[in-house]
């Protein structure tokens, strides 16, 4: 028998942080507690809800009821693990309750640690591993499985089966498992678990109960999980601006627990803008020879301006290489002004020195001072581009970028919160010239997605201080020729 039940250490330590334990941290508390005969759960809570916090609390107090007791914590990635596992030994060290458990026998590491125990055995306190790690020779009283499921390992039918094939071997680690997690994929392995029977608790951030009217009849009622949230969060309108903010896709997931994928169709494209006016530049001359540079776009004046290049050879059957021209305004409004497929490559040399002169081209034509450069094709396109750009005298300031999001996740990311709110707009040139569009209706089933792909990088760019148009001025001096000259900073 626990010397205090969890909901009541649970509390002492939110006591310590000087919080106070909402109601649905106490109701996890108790189902985890009353359900610890079984050897198979599933915890799934919303975003940020603190389930990481409540599950390394209940770490501390098995430990605290029995210092004999041992946990696996197996996260998809180690780090989430690792900040789990110094959370846990962190509360250790500092809380009034467990300082009998702070071991000078053991090593103590956030990796893997021991407390002060009667049993003298081989298997550590708590050890940390992640999804694709050994587990050999690895065993505890309780696997502790930890956002298992991620948007990067959903993506495929071999990589979630993958998946499924780890959790599969937790049974021979431990008697017990436990899941904590959201969903991320309609195929998500929790769906999986509960149909082999693990007992499942799901607490969505907005929840529906049974409320009996006068008549005897029940009726459903919508009421939020968290309330009274110290920071206002998880409020209706809270959760309103999460959903405009992100995809339809992962709102559901990670806040309503549906499982579908973050990347669904993009929705809402009939509220998508189309312009046909051309930047309208101003450089209005200052004491001591410099210049204050405003650009306009029609009645939008333009605060950041960039391009990013989505490089590939473009040879036929292969990939195109893409250069797309984005700008936002004052307000927030993004304007796709320019996608330009750039022409192949030679298919003996591959030398990229055509398709350089295009970017380099198209960037003194709408007066780019940055370009993004993505990495992931090759390292060595950046430094390319300079050095094109130095023999056509042209200054444009490249930037290598490499990417390690998921492409579906990052485009779905970067293009859906805009559309959704009507901030997206779109050069007709664009729509008409390009296959921009074509891709964006065909999302995320499209055979071909450099377009969007390219816009997507040039985007995510433009909160960058670097692409700021009042520094266009010190690379197109209107003295000498706007684009004309290169000069190296």
């Amino acid at each position: 028998m626990s010397k205090i039940p969890f909901k009541v250490f649970l509390d002492t330590l939110n006591i310590i942080s000087q919080h106070t334990t909402p109601d649905v941290h106490l109701e996890i508390a108790d189902w985890l507690e009353q359900t610890e005969e079984n050897p198979r759960r599933i915890l799934q809570m919303f975003r940020n809800g603190g389930k990481s916090y409540i599950i390394g609390a209940y770490v501390c107090w098995k430990l605290y009821t029995d210092p004999n007791w041992t946990c696996l914590l197996i996260s998809a990635k180690r780090n989430l693990a690792l900040r789990n596992s110094m959370f846990i030994r962190n509360t250790i060290e500092n809380h009034p309750l467990l300082q009998h458990l702070k071991s000078d026998l053991y090593t103590w590491k956030s990796e893997t640690f021991t407390v002060e125990r009667p049993i003298m055995q081989l298997n550590p306190s708590v050890t940390v591993s992640s999804l694709g790690a050994s587990y050999t020779g690895l065993h505890a009283s309780m696997v502790i499985g930890d956002d298992v499921e991620t948007s990067d390992n959903v993506l495929s039918a071999d990589q979630r089966a993958k998946t499924k094939e780890r959790v599969a071997e937790f049974g021979k680690l431990a008697p017990r498992i436990l899941m904590v997690g959201t969903p991320h994929h309609e195929d998500t392995i929790y769906d999986h678990l509960q149909s082999v029977g693990y007992e499942l608790k799901k607490v969505p951030a907005i929840r529906t109960r049974k409320i009996r009217q006068e008549d005897s009849t029940e009726i459903d009622e919508e009421y939020l999980a968290w309330d009274n949230h110290p920071e206002g969060m998880f409020t209706y309108d809270w959760l309103e601006r999460q959903r405009m903010e992100t995809t339809e896709g992962d709102y559901l997931s990670q806040y309503m627990l549906q499982p579908v994928s973050i990347y669904q169709s993009l929705v809402q494209l009939e509220n998508i803008k189309y312009y046909t006016d051309e930047f309208l530049w101003q450089n209005i001359a200052q004491p001591f020879g410099t210049y204050l540079t405003s650009c306009h776009l029609g009645k939008h004046n333009i605060s950041r301006l960039c391009a990013a290049w989505d490089a590939a050879t473009g040879l036929h059957g292969r990939d195109a290489s893409v250069l797309s021209i984005v700008a936002r305004d004052m307000d927030g409004n993004t304007f796709v002004h320019d996608v330009v497929t750039l022409s192949a490559v030679d298919a003996d040399t591959k030398d990229f020195t055509i398709q350089c002169r295009e970017i380099i081209l198209s960037c003194a034509k709408h007066k780019i001072s940055h370009v993004f450069v993505e990495e992931n094709f090759s390292a060595t396109l950046a430094n390319e581009l300079r050095r094109v750009a130095r023999e056509m005298k042209i200054m444009v300031q490249v930037v290598p970028k490499f990417r390690n999001k998921n492409k579906m996740v990052f485009i779905a990311q970067i293009m859906e919160p805009l559309i959704k709110v009507g901030r997206l707009y779109v050069h007709e040139r664009v729509r008409d010239n390009s296959l921009f569009m074509d891709e964006l209706q065909a999302f995320p089933r499209m055979k071909h997605d450099d377009c969007i792909d390219a816009t997507a990088e040039a985007i995510s760019n433009l909160p960058n201080l670097s692409v700021d148009v009042t520094k266009v001025a010190k690379v197109f001096n209107p003295l000498q020729n706007a684009g004309s000259r290169f000069k190296i900073n």
